[in-house]
């Protein structure tokens, strides 16, 4: 550059060090101080001033979405020999918001030979057509193919034929004895023993 010739402007580079240098804290500033900073502030210092400014922002976490709780997975088992209806749920225990899949696991009643079943809801959360993923996929191969396999129909619908319950197609034809089964046998046993110890420690009280 020949001497006398016009220089060129400095052009700041507006880098976070930059604003800190030209700005003292604004902490240590008075009200009015801080104003006419920010109203002497090229629009360059103005957006880095906002970016330094600016408060991170912090996700906002989706809130958990609860799942209902499954109904009481079986029916209590009546004293004495139970009927048909004794084993179907109440239309008013029955929940529309989960799954009405028909399920009979932890349903068995062991008194009869062979055992029936007593039935329960589903429970779980639903997918379509007021059942959950497995049940669903469960009612559509039954559609398909016309074997029940896993599926049991729905509390709000009669059982299907197939249904190991009373008062199904399947009752009619296998006749399920009360009292024959291998839990009616055991207590059968059970009280017969009871009755010989009593009976033995009556005789040796003589």
């Amino acid at each position: 550059m020949t001497e006398g010739s016009p220089q060129s402007p400095v052009v700041p580079v507006y880098t976070q060090e930059y604003i800190l240098a030209k700005f003292p804290p604004m902490s240590t500033m008075s009200a009015s101080a801080i104003i006419t900073a920010l109203t002497n502030a090229s629009a360059e210092e103005m957006t880095m001033i906002r970016g330094l400014l600016a408060v991170p922002t912090t996700p906002v976490k989706a809130p958990r979405v609860k799942v209902p709780a499954a109904p009481k997975k079986a029916l209590p088992m009546p004293e004495g020999e139970p009927t048909a209806e004794d084993y179907r749920m109440a239309v008013a225990s029955i929940d529309l918001s989960v799954c009405v899949g028909r399920d009979l696991k932890g349903g068995e009643d062991k008194r009869f030979k062979p055992i029936v079943y007593r039935e329960s809801q589903c429970g779980k959360a639903i997918a379509e057509d007021g059942l959950c993923k497995v049940c669903a996929k469960r009612n559509a191969k039954y559609e398909e193919t016309g074997k029940p396999g896993p599926w049991n129909g729905r509390v709000t619908e009669d059982p299907l034929d197939s249904c190991h319950m009373l008062g199904t197609a399947w009752a009619e034809t296998s006749k399920p004895v009360f009292g024959a089964g291998s839990a009616a046998v055991s207590e059968a046993g059970s009280v017969a023993s009871a009755k010989e110890v009593e009976k033995t420690e009556k005789a040796a009280a003589k």
